[in-house]
């Protein structure tokens, strides 16, 4: 296992990030350059503190070592729209830090205590000779990363693109089953959880579960559910 001390006496484990989605195909032995060259830092939150307010440029990319976060919308009346959750391994903000001086209209939120390591991508957006073949894979992990995000939030726009409560849960349990290839599956969401994130009304959301389930379309016992036809979709 190969460590990089950090100030503070902070380690970080090089073959854990080897195995992350940003640096996947670059040797454990090379990352402790890597991360010179961006700059890495290390910092630790609470839960629910705010490491990146809507309405403020992120400049560096987040990738989560410990705990998870939540990427979030809220209106000037406290209303929040629950985007993703990011979990170890994960990054955030690659798109905004890359922009440069955007502001986000989104914040990112600790679920719960966390720790993150932050990177500069000024060098990822320049050409250099010295580490060109991990610059090649480090874009190409961040392009992928990238698309994969745009592709969740599409999901989501279909989800919420019904107007009844019952359609957008309908819609993501579905969508859940086929990723999961599976009747039966976890959500990553509690209740309230899949309320913010499906734009609903969490006690509504409860009262259309117990409807779905008297209805035996399907049974579930908070994260776990299990789909019943006709609603299972067919390989």
């Amino acid at each position: 296992m190969l460590l990089l001390q950090h100030r503070g006496g902070i380690y970080m484990d090089m073959d854990f990030l080897a195995n992350t989605e940003l640096f996947y195909g670059i040797a454990a032995a090379e990352l402790p350059v890597l991360l010179e060259r961006l700059h890495a830092r290390q910092l630790g939150f609470c839960k629910d503190e705010i490491l990146c307010p809507a309405g403020q440029p992120i400049h560096e990319i987040g990738l989560v070592l410990q705990g998870e976060l939540y990427i979030q919308h809220e209106d000037v009346w406290g209303g929040r729209t629950l985007l993703d959750r990011i979990t170890p391994g994960q990054l955030y903000g690659e798109v905004y830090a890359c922009i440069g001086n955007e502001p986000s209209l989104v914040s990112v939120a600790a679920a719960a205590d966390s720790r993150v390591l932050l990177l500069n991508p000024t060098h990822l957006l320049h050409q250099n000779a010295q580490n060109e073949a991990a610059q090649e894979i480090l874009l190409r992990n961040l392009i992928r990363g990238i698309a994969g995000k745009n592709l969740n939030l599409s999901r989501r726009a279909l989800y919420t693109a019904h107007r009844s409560i019952r359609g957008r849960v309908l819609a993501y349990l579905s969508d859940q089953a086929l990723l999961h290839k599976s009747a039966t599956f976890l959500i990553p969401f509690d209740r309230q959880q899949l309320a913010d994130y499906l734009g609903v009304d969490r006690s509504a959301l409860s009262a259309e579960l117990g409807k779905l389930q008297r209805e035996g379309l399907l049974t579930t016992h908070r994260e776990a559910f299990r789909l019943t036809p006709p609603l299972m979709p067919k390989g």
